[in-house]
């Protein structure tokens, strides 16, 4: 939107497939981390050994890991720069309306419908960012209390409370899309009724037909 003059010439669809393709690779080898060594675990022969594994999210995940490289590096740093980003839209936006509104009748531009039109996409966006950060928040904060006090500064339960919030957030994410995003309910509810002519045309293939079906 800052540059929006060429955006159709940046934002092409081989670009897109490019980050998004970056995005989860990068991901993967960041989530991968702990398995390459970054982690609370044993040696193996100890482990083989035992008859009581400790597999739990604090025996196996590792504090200085989940702090200064998860939290600092992968969550604090790409939030603050996503709210910049965010801010720095909503202000392009409103200065652009205002501006529309000031030289053109509102009825009748259709730029400004365009504007408005960004602006509920944007809005949409940011609560999705808003919920992110509602629900890993909680849990990097208990970790920075647990590596600085000790697991005692933390309650269990607040813990495992925090484990599952941030867990949540993938299951809220698609219904918050929905609600908000025209296209993307469009595409959910056009998913839903393939589904539906489906199962639907598996259950009647599956019902035996009577002999009199045949005369």
């Amino acid at each position: 939107m800052l540059c929006d003059c060429r955006y159709k010439e940046i934002a092409t669809e081989q670009r897109s497939w490019t980050a998004v393709v970056l995005c989860w690779l990068i991901s993967c080898l960041l989530g991968f981390t702990p398995l390459f060594g970054w982690h609370n675990g044993g040696p193996q022969s100890s482990l083989l050994n035992s008859s009581n594994i400790n597999c739990t999210f604090l025996a196996v995940f590792s504090l200085p890991y989940m702090v200064y490289f998860n939290y600092l590096g992968c969550i604090l740093l790409p939030l603050a720069a996503m709210i910049l980003l965010y801010a720095l839209v909503f202000y392009s936006l409103r200065k652009r309306l205002r501006r529309e509104d000031q030289t053109s009748a509102p009825a009748e531009s259709k730029l400004r419908a365009f504007l408005i039109k960004e602006m509920r996409l944007a809005r949409s966006l940011a609560l999705v960012l808003l919920l992110f950060a509602a629900c890993w928040m909680p849990l990097h904060l208990m970790n920075c209390i647990i590596i600085s006090a000790g697991p005692q500064g933390v309650p269990q339960i607040a813990f495992y409370t925090g484990v599952l919030l941030s867990h949540a957030n993938s299951a809220v994410n698609p219904v918050v899309y929905a609600l908000r995003i025209t296209k993307i309910r469009e595409a959910y509810l056009e998913i839903w009724r393939r589904y539906v002519r489906f199962w639907r045309g598996q259950r009647d293939f599956s019902i035996p037909q009577k002999p009199d079906d045949y005369i």
